[in-house]
């Protein structure tokens, strides 16, 4: 290669890279263009509830003063969300929300209640009833306690009793 030849590559190789170089500097754009986007979602109103088993513990079929036993229903609602939480009559055969039935295995019956408040006042049962508990969601967990009662004096047979009540959120 000779070397005429060779100092006009070198002369050409560095008018390409100072050309290159001022393609990206600033400025030297010939205009520009810009849009704009919406970004959305959507919040729905949603809702949890868990509910701890009530353990009454011993009855004394004697006493004339009933046996009482509290337990906590957790609802974890989004904010502002209205709710309302109702108790089903269980599973005794002919339970009701005012009348609750353990049974024990030979299918003696134990009546209960559970109520709204701790001076066994309002019955806690379904809307249809009206005896739901109403609430408006905050966001986080709220406690709320369910309050049990066994009626005195029953006459039943010793041994384990139990039931099945279903804690229902509605939102």
């Amino acid at each position: 290669m000779s070397k005429f030849f060779s100092k006009k590559l070198a002369t050409a190789g560095a008018a390409f890279a100072v050309g290159a170089v001022g393609l990206t500097a600033p400025g030297a754009f010939a205009g520009s263009g810009n849009d704009s986007f919406s970004v959305t979602a959507n919040v729905v109103d949603t809702c949890t509830i868990s509910a701890a088993d009530m353990a009454f513990g011993d009855y004394d079929p004697l006493s004339v003063t009933p046996t009482v036993g509290t337990s906590n229903l957790t609802v974890s609602c989004t904010l502002l969300a209205p709710y309302t939480i109702e108790l089903d009559a269980g599973v005794g055969d002919s339970a009701t929300t005012t009348a609750r039935q353990m049974e024990n295995a030979g299918g003696d019956q134990l009546e209960y209640s559970i109520f709204q408040d701790v001076t066994h006042l309002l019955l806690w049962g379904l809307a249809i009833d009206t005896l739901e508990v109403s609430g408006i969601g905050t966001g986080l967990p709220v406690p709320t306690t369910m309050f049990g009662q066994i009626v005195a004096n029953q006459q039943v047979a010793s041994g384990a009793y139990s039931d099945t009540v279903t804690a229902t959120i509605n939102f």
